[in-house]
């Protein structure tokens, strides 16, 4: 509980002044009685509301709060404690038990660099001629871990044959330089060997090379809609968007029922329900419940007939 009160205190303080008015005005009013649990009651329910439970949130209720702990970790030490002079039970701050938790590396890539003499962001601001010589190494050190981790990025998209953005650099030159000739097919064919090499056939590729595009193709076909279309200002030949022909594609690839609704967001529909959530969503809910429950069984159908 005395965790609990500090965490509500603060997070009202911290964010809604009006808020901690508020939960004074509660404390000092007594509306529970003159008790200090009565009194201490009346506070949280002035913040929470006059629920059943206030003092052992779910767990979801308190992952808000991890980002500002990764940030006092990760970005600056701050020495807060509590005094002798406030509400609160004394705690104060103890440098040696919070180094413990955060000056040290987490992983091979996510490395601590403490700075004794720094302030708060002070290694990302400009550099400045009069900047003292240890905030210079530090800068080159994290330079360098920065530059590591686009090295490994590019490192695994080149492993996972993903795209690259020099990848798209190579096929402009290869376009401008016009290697094979100055006509149209020329150029195109100048950019088909940067990206597939000197080979024999390049417009019909084999089934497996168009493959890790259908990861792209089932995504948007099995979550979203995405209004993608090629208008008349690119180089490429216009090809408006058009629902109809997407859903039929989407049909004809994967099998995929899509159930539109307007006004939501993504990923809305499958977040837990609640009260509040209005009739469409409802209705919205059940429609792909009934969807799952069919491919369920048709599932166990193919299993039966297979004899599995």
């Amino acid at each position: 509980m005395k965790d609990y009160l500090r965490l509500l205190y603060n997070s009202a303080a911290q964010y809604s002044f009006p808020l901690v008015r508020d939960i004074c005005k509660a404390i000092d009013g007594a509306a529970f009685g003159s008790d200090v649990l009565s009194r201490i009651y009346g506070a949280a329910v002035d913040y929470e509301g006059n629920n059943t439970c206030k003092f052992n949130p779910k767990e979801y209720d308190v992952k808000p709060f991890y980002g500002w702990h990764w940030q006092i970790c990760s970005g600056i030490v701050m020495p807060i404690g509590i005094g002798n002079s406030s509400m609160f039970q004394p705690k104060p701050f103890n440098f040696e038990s919070y180094a413990k938790k955060v000056l040290n590396d987490i992983s091979d890539s996510l490395v601590a660099l403490p700075m004794v003499n720094g302030t708060h962001c002070m290694d990302i601001l400009a550099a400045d001629e009069d900047d003292p010589s240890w905030l210079v190494e530090q800068r080159k050190k994290e330079v360098m871990i920065i530059h590591r981790w686009i090295r490994e990025y590019y490192d695994e998209l080149d492993a996972n044959a993903q795209y690259s953005f020099p990848l798209v650099m190579d096929i402009c030159k290869a376009i401008d330089g016009a290697a094979f000739g100055s006509d149209a097919l020329s150029r195109i064919y100048g950019a088909a060997v940067v990206y597939e090499g000197n080979n024999t056939c390049k417009v019909n590729p084999k089934e497996y090379d168009v493959k890790p595009f259908y990861g792209w193709h089932w995504q948007i076909c099995s979550e979203i809609v995405m209004l993608i279309g090629i208008g008349n200002s690119s180089m490429f030949q216009p090809k408006p968007f058009n629902f109809e022909s997407y859903v039929k594609k989407c049909m004809k690839d994967f099998d995929v029922i899509h159930v539109k609704y307007c006004g939501g967001t993504h990923c809305m529909d499958i977040l837990a329900a609640d009260e509040d959530d209005p009739s469409w969503l409802v209705e919205q809910r059940k429609k792909e419940v009934m969807i799952i429950h069919r491919w369920i069984r048709e599932y166990y159908d193919e299993l039966d007939a297979n004899g599995i």
